[in-house]
């Protein structure tokens, strides 16, 4: 990242690629010799992952939203939602469960909830209610 810090780091489980987010305000997906795309976005990035299906990279921001994007197609946000943690809290970290079904994500605050958002294997949202888990 030329303007800011790496934050995020996630690699695909099935081609050779990575993806990274940080304080320039990108998303970049990566071979391992060359960056392949860089996808411009409103905020900074804070916490990545990659589903283990590699059909969507789940990105959190500095402002505690949750986007999914397609990594062959990064125009298509597949899906966007605003934590319940507001934006004055960003995102810690975000996992994809092995079944690509869920995604979990907590705040950076001490004493902090985790918030579980159930996605389709391809990323979309399923459903607006959120499971919060007591930490």
């Amino acid at each position: 990242h030329y303007e800011g810090e790496v934050w995020g780091l996630c690699v695909s489980p099935v081609v050779k690629k990575f993806a990274t987010c940080g304080g320039d305000k990108t998303l970049r997906v990566c071979n391992i010799d060359k960056v392949t795309m860089i996808l411009p976005l409103q905020e900074d990035g804070r916490a990545i992952d990659w589903s283990s299906n590699g059909n969507f990279i789940a990105f959190a921001s500095l402002s505690g939203h949750i986007y999914c994007f397609n990594p062959e197609d990064y125009l298509k946000t597949m899906s966007k939602v605003q934590s319940s943690f507001g934006k004055e809290q960003h995102i810690r970290d975000i996992k994809i469960s092995s079944d690509n079904t869920m995604i979990a994500f907590g705040p950076h605050v001490p004493a902090a909830k985790i918030e579980v958002m159930k996605v389709s294997e391809k990323g979309g949202k399923k459903k607006k209610k959120k499971v919060l888990c007591v930490d």
